[in-house]
């Protein structure tokens, strides 16, 4: 039996040593012991062991980037290149509107990057105001209010002054009071269109009925002369979401545009006596490899090292059995 159960199993969680928590810990990071069963086999409060590992990741975290950016200072990167306050997160714990009032608040400066539904978007803030952003196609203000209406996705915002040409002028404030009004309209605009997947193809009309007075009309319809999705065009359009969104609506309105149904899709119904599993790629060999050598080479050395280090970074945790 391992030297920390029987340790373990005659003293109360609170007169754990740091070597005890190292090991305990390294047991479950290796798998060797699960969460439950720790909690189980040790007499510990769940959120007390929580605790622990919470605080092993965060120094493992930050040991593993101090080691990596010496690495790169080495190789003649500049400390500067690497300075400033950094912050990562997902969009549904705290939204791209209460981040960039904090920042203005704070009057920082930050370049953040946004990543959801495969891509990134980025925007870039001076002195707390928004200056700069982009989102696939699109650049300045329209990219600005496709930023804040993401609700989905994860956010990594860099506190550090960069370079940047302003092509927005507007306050935060005003963005943030625009952003909302787009987002209720474009809700509106996006029911009436329906699934997001529907196609839509060109008229009888063509692109000769196209409103040459109105270039948001006739740059939308352009979008569609060999058929396209909804979704495919709010991707491809330079205009902005809720401006693409409106002419699409019209041309449908105003039959410029007809509707060609939801592509083909592979029947939901199950086949006789088989479950319907989703596939989900394995990754390559190679990058399996890979994988395993860096959780190998860093990441178990790691957990040993820094286990014994837990206690000065979590003393004031009160345990309860």
């Amino acid at each position: 039996m391992p030297k920390v159960e029987s340790r373990a199993s005659r003293t109360p969680p609170a007169a754990w040593d740091d070597a005890r928590r190292s090991e305990l810990v390294n047991q479950i990071v290796v798998g060797k012991l699960s969460i439950p069963a720790a909690c189980q086999r040790y007499a510990l409060a769940p959120g007390m062991l929580v605790e622990w590992l919470r605080s092993f990741r965060r120094a493992t975290v930050l040991a593993f980037d101090s080691r990596l950016q010496q690495r790169l200072i080495d190789q003649g990167a500049s400390a500067s290149d690497f300075a400033g306050a950094e912050f990562s997160g997902a969009l549904s714990e705290l939204s791209m509107g209460d981040l960039v009032q904090l920042i203005d608040l704070a009057g920082k400066s930050a370049r953040i990057s946004v990543t959801h539904d495969g891509a990134e978007s980025r925007l870039w803030c001076t002195a707390g105001s928004i200056i700069d952003a982009e989102s696939g196609r699109l650049t300045g203000e329209a990219a600005v209010y496709r930023i804040l209406g993401l609700e989905h996705g994860r956010v990594f915002a860099e506190l550090r002054a960069t370079e940047r040409e302003r092509s927005v002028h507007a306050s935060t404030q005003g963005l943030l009071l625009e952003a909302a009004r787009r987002n209720d309209e474009s809700a509106r605009l996006r029911e009436k269109l329906g699934d997001e997947r529907r196609q839509y193809v060109l008229g009888p009309r063509g692109l000769a009925a196209a409103d040459t007075s109105s270039e948001a009309h006739a740059a939308t319809l352009r979008l569609f002369e060999h058929g396209c999705s909804l979704r495919d065009a709010l991707a491809q359009s330079e205009l902005g979401d809720f401006e693409t969104l409106s002419a699409l609506c019209r041309l449908v309105e105003e039959e410029l545009l007809l509707d060609a149904g939801l592509p083909a899709l592979v029947s939901e119904e199950p086949a006789a006596g088989r479950a319907l599993v989703p596939w989900r790629p394995e990754p390559p060999t190679r990058l399996r490899s890979a994988l395993r050598d860096v959780g190998n080479r860093v990441l178990l050395p790691a957990a040993s090292w820094l286990g014994a280090r837990l206690a000065a970074r979590d003393g004031d945790v009160q345990y309860t059995k």
